[in-house]
């Protein structure tokens, strides 16, 4: 569990290297193979190393799922740092992941509250996180770069103001699903493009890309698989806690892959049976 903490951490600091400094921006653009189509130098949103956009954002979010572990599970409330570290780079990265991890931080202040003696240990370490966070302010505001993190602060907040008007949901409720007949029924085998059947495919949800290419009847096996295995090693954990967080990281991989093809990118799903399996032996070892 603590090298998926790592992951994240080191994918921060890389993220916030971009955010303060135009010369780490040219260092990794020209040392860097890009992967996507967020660059390096890109103006406002930063990357990372072998991961961009959503992609990242959900591998970041692993890594939330992962100090909530050691939060929740263990009372180790130093984890909180990380969390909020992560967390505040994964804002800059792409919204999906900072939403799911909003979400499952305000997760854990509920649990954390519900938990008797643990108060005042959380109060300590907001403490010190308050210190993290105004040093981290400081160089931010002295050296970054003040326009871009506010357009970044505007870009992640204008989806509650715009709503469905906004240009990514929009934009995503407007692409067009194919009619259920014989080559969707068994597949193009094209995820993205123009399939045999003369559709020009370009839809971004992960259900919608293994719909047409694989058929409806395969997308459900494998869908269907993957998540009754993933389910029915969680329901083998005994410890309520950590079968509840996972369950959160299960429903939250089966919700985004409608906005992405997560699955089939497979870090996401590695990775929760990684985790699974190490908590499964762990538990019953």
């Amino acid at each position: 569990m603590v090298s998926f903490v790592f992951v994240g951490i080191i994918q921060s600091f890389i993220v916030y290297g971009q955010l303060l400094s135009g010369a780490f921006r040219n260092f990794l653009n020209n040392y860097f193979q890009q992967v996507g189509n967020v660059e390096f130098l890109r103006e406002q949103r930063a990357t990372g190393l072998g991961a961009e956009a959503a992609a990242l954002s959900i591998t970041l979010f692993i890594s939330l799922i992962a100090c909530s572990y050691f939060i929740l599970c263990y009372n180790n409330y130093k984890f909180i740092v990380a969390y909020v570290f992560i967390l505040s780079a994964t804002l800059s990265v792409a919204r999906t992941g900072f939403y799911c991890g909003a979400l499952l931080g305000l997760y854990n202040l509920f649990r954390i509250i519900m938990k008797k003696g643990s108060f005042l240990q959380v109060i300590k370490t907001l403490f010190y996180l308050a210190l993290i966070l105004a040093v981290l302010i400081f160089f931010v505001g002295k050296y970054g770069d003040i326009e871009r993190i506010q357009w970044i602060l505007n870009w992640a907040t204008k989806i509650f103001s715009q709503g469905s008007q906004e240009d990514s949901i929009s934009r995503f409720m407007n692409m067009e699903v194919p009619p259920l007949d014989v080559s969707t029924y068994w597949g193009t085998g094209v995820f993205r493009g123009i399939g045999w059947n003369g559709i020009d495919f370009q839809n971004d949800g992960g259900y919608f890309q293994s719909y047409f290419a694989m058929g409806l009847i395969w997308s459900i096996l494998f869908y269907g698989i993957i998540y009754f295995v993933i389910l029915k090693t969680i329901f083998k954990i005994k410890d309520i806690e950590v079968k509840l967080l996972m369950l959160i990281f299960a429903v939250v991989l089966m919700v985004v892959e409608i906005k992405e093809p997560f699955v089939l990118k497979y870090v996401s799903v590695f990775s929760i049976m990684l985790m699974l399996n190490v908590i499964v032996k762990k538990k019953e070892g």
